[in-house]
């Protein structure tokens, strides 16, 4: 019973091995030409309202809020 499970998991491996073998011996070619995706803007809008928030005066005058003040001398 061992000795199939065994060959079982042995074959599986060899297999990988092999793909990976003839994967890795496929000539790279680093000058192919890409393939052009057309752009979908799915998360645009979230972006440009943080990059809106960035440097924006927010409105603090609300009475709940307490007063704070710094002393910079």
């Amino acid at each position: 019973m061992d000795f199939l499970a065994n060959r079982c998991q042995f074959d599986y491996f060899w297999n990988e091995f092999k793909q990976l073998e003839s994967t890795m011996k496929k000539a790279t070619n680093f000058f192919a030409v890409s393939e052009f995706k057309f752009p979908n803007f799915s998360c645009l809008k979230d972006e440009v309202d943080l990059i809106d928030q960035i440097g924006k005066v927010t409105d603090n005058s609300d009475f709940s809020m307490p007063l704070v003040a710094f002393n910079t001398h």
